[in-house]
């Protein structure tokens, strides 16, 4: 049985990863060359390059004129770029925009006087001193809210795309509503066919009516039967006996239900410590699973993930397997 086209091409949110620190440097040099050669061509250009001007790829020129200012622009940007992607996009637009707005004027104020100060220590000439310096504050403010636009673009565009994955795959699928996440990228290297499987026992699922959790960690305390979740704009409350699966979503966690997918504003270990572990285990840093919806732990080649009743299958690492499979087979 093969799975759905849509399961296997689940557009992955963006991240705070090597593949988008690529895409930025690839901004920042285009950035860079638009920059550079603006200037070059404002003294000039062709006419006066080696008669006056030094060449356009002169080194000392290139970093004078551009590089030093994109190169501290850059670094400086890499901690807004992170909050950016791990939490600034699950702000209120208008909290958004305040914070950007403020963050703005302090990269602005602190990237121009530090690029000032590494060129004088070099020995370089600013060639936007003087009166024409505003026009380097101008440039800076303008750069800044270019790259903030290009990063948001990036991030709401893939939303979009994951949204609309979403709805394909609950069209295919009624039974997956609310199956996102790492499932379709785990169902990729998990296929039906071809597993070695071992079939979770009765005792661990609620479903059965005669079913023993007796050996499940017991903790004495009462644990909450519903959860607060944020979707867009709303916050629903949901029981958690519906909760499929559960993964880490920066410093909050996506919660997968029977029906649908939402937020909650507590880590995933501080939301863990809130959930039965009679029924709640954690298979993975980034996941825990409600073994009440498990079917199976498969294996293909060096990887195991526990199946759930849906069919997508949670990737287990391997410090969570052994516990987790001494929990089924007792």
């Amino acid at each position: 049985m093969e799975a759905p086209p849509s399961l296997m091409t689940r557009p992955a949110p963006v991240g705070f990863s090597a593949q988008f620190l690529a895409y930025l440097v690839a901004l920042y040099t285009v950035a860079v060359l638009v920059y550079r050669t603006t200037v070059w061509f404002t003294y000039g250009g062709w006419a006066t390059s080696g008669n006056g001007q030094p060449p356009f790829w002169d080194g000392a020129e290139f970093m004078a004129s551009a590089g030093v200012d994109f190169c501290i622009r850059l670094v400086l940007s890499l901690p807004l770029m992170y909050f950016v992607l791990t939490r600034g996009h699950l702000l209120r637009l208008s909290v958004q925009v305040f914070l950007y707005s403020l963050v703005g004027v302090a990269f602005v104020g602190v990237a121009v006087p530090l690029a000032t100060a590494v060129k004088q220590a070099l020995g370089w000439v600013d060639v936007l001193g003087g009166n024409a310096r505003i026009w380097l504050y101008y440039t800076t403010a303008l750069f800044y809210w270019v790259q903030l636009g290009a990063v948001l673009a990036l991030v709401y565009v893939r939303k979009y795309q994951i949204s609309v994955w979403e709805k394909q795959q609950s069209e295919q699928d009624p039974k997956a509503v609310g199956r996102t996440g790492e499932e379709a990228q785990l169902n990729a290297h998990f296929p039906p066919d071809n597993l070695v499987a071992t079939t979770v026992p009765d005792h661990v699922s609620p479903h059965n009516p005669n079913a023993d959790v007796s050996d499940a960690p017991l903790s004495g305390q009462d644990y909450p039967a519903k959860i607060v979740l944020t979707k867009g704009n709303r916050q629903r409350i949901v029981a958690v006996d519906t909760i499929r699966y559960v993964e880490a979503y920066g410093d909050y966690t996506k919660v997968y239900t029977l029906t649908e997918a939402g937020l909650s504003n507590l880590g995933i270990t501080a939301l863990l410590a809130k959930l039965d572990p009679q029924h709640f285990c954690r298979v993975h840093r980034s996941f825990v699973v409600n073994l009440a919806f498990a079917e199976e732990l498969v294996r293909q080649d060096r990887y195991y993930a526990v199946r759930l009743d849906s069919g997508a299958c949670v990737k287990v690492s391997e410090s969570y397997y052994a516990a987790l499979r001494a929990r089924w087979i007792k």
